[in-house]
């Protein structure tokens, strides 16, 4: 009769497998797939670890709740810089329009308006116009 060969599996691949179940990430079927070995194997060696299934599944919602977090404060970091940036572009609009008025009044005349011609194209450009 034939030697079957034993799928030898490292005290590293089995904490891995053992974090994975009490984590909630993989069930004994996975595992077992994942392994090579049978799912009998799987059960036998996790109960000999005193592994419990989703034992410890409180430590993934800690560490999606501080994901989740991370992405939020992002997105409320890059909302904010663009709002700062949108608020330089109104206030340097303000300014440009402010001189471009100042430029028409004193101007004084429809004859002398073509003074201001090149303040109202500035304005007209940074408007995107």
């Amino acid at each position: 009769m034939p030697k079957k060969h034993r799928n030898l599996i490292t005290e590293k691949k089995w904490l891995k497998a053992v974090d994975a179940y009490e984590l909630g990430h993989r069930n004994g079927s996975q595992l077992a797939r994942e392994l090579g070995v049978s799912p009998a194997t799987v059960s036998r060696e996790l109960k000999r670890r005193g592994a419990l299934k989703g034992r410890r599944v409180a430590e993934t919602l800690v560490e999606l709740e501080v994901s989740l977090t991370t992405k939020a404060r992002q997105r409320a970091r890059e909302r904010s810089l663009k709002e700062i940036v949108a608020l330089e572009r109104v206030a340097l609009l303000n300014v440009m329009i402010e001189d471009m008025v100042k430029s028409v009044l004193t101007a004084g005349g429809a004859e002398e308006l073509a003074l201001a011609a090149s303040k109202v194209a500035e304005v007209r450009e940074a408007l995107g116009r």
